[in-house]
């Protein structure tokens, strides 16, 4: 499953068969800034499986995987274009958009809950968000690493900043949760840990030597880390 605009292939959503390559369904689109955010698969009402995409021409929407039908959609959230995935906290798809020059915008929408339901936007933040980096979810919050080095926690339910502390740096790649404790790889190619837990804690930076536009990996009791010129395997203790 993707979703691509005009200035790259013809507009529209699409998914594909994995083993030919053959379009398998394909739904137009309006057209705008080229998103570059990845769909994501939740469980809908009646635990149904929806992919939600995101864009700034019509915000977030969700389509029956199988199909390609709309199930539901919340249109006119953004101007900006948007760039990181959405992620799912306590039962509310929180999206971002943004742009270079330093705008930034998220949103939290709440799905329908019972068939013919429409979505309901339950709040909006416009500073201390992320724009490159996806958003972490942590369990009833949502974790904004933003690009430049300032961190939010945010109650997913009501958009409330729980905590904002600035750690420094750049930052294109995405945090990950593993091994206790949350990780994120900077431009320059330091990787940051802080503590897994309700308050923040900065647990430790280590130089990596070399630039990093990566997000970092998880697998195996291992951490992975890659730069421009090179992958890093960190082994747990």
């Amino acid at each position: 499953l993707f979703s691509a605009e005009p200035e790259d292939v013809p507009g529209g959503l699409y998914a594909l068969d994995t083993a030919t390559g053959k379009t398998l369904w394909k739904r137009d689109r309006d057209g705008g800034p080229s998103p570059y955010a990845a769909p994501f698969l939740r469980r809908g009402v009646g635990g149904r499986a929806e992919a939600v995409f995101v864009s700034s021409a019509h915000g977030l929407t969700a389509v029956d995987p199988a199909t390609g039908a709309v199930l539901w959609e919340a249109p006119g959230l953004f101007k900006l274009r948007t760039v990181a995935a959405p992620v799912e906290a306590a039962g509310v798809v929180v999206a971002t958009s943004g742009s270079g020059g330093g705008d930034r915008m998220a949103v939290g929408v709440r799905p329908p809950s019972r068939a013919g339901e429409k979505p309901e936007v339950l709040w909006r933040l416009t500073r201390a968000v992320s724009y490159v980096p996806t958003p972490l979810a942590l369990g009833d919050d949502v974790l904004f690493w933003g690009d430049g080095g300032i961190v939010t926690r945010v109650r997913a339910a009501t958009g409330e900043i729980l905590w904002q502390e600035r750690v420094g740096g750049n930052y294109f790649g995405s945090p990950i949760r593993a091994g206790g404790r949350i990780w994120c790889l900077s431009a320059r190619g330091e990787a940051v840990a802080l503590a897994d837990a309700p308050t923040f804690r900065l647990l430790g930076k280590s130089e990596l030597g070399d630039t990093s536009h990566a997000t970092p990996a998880a697998a195996g009791g291992r951490l992975y880390l890659r730069t421009r010129s090179r992958l890093f395997a960190v082994a747990s203790r």
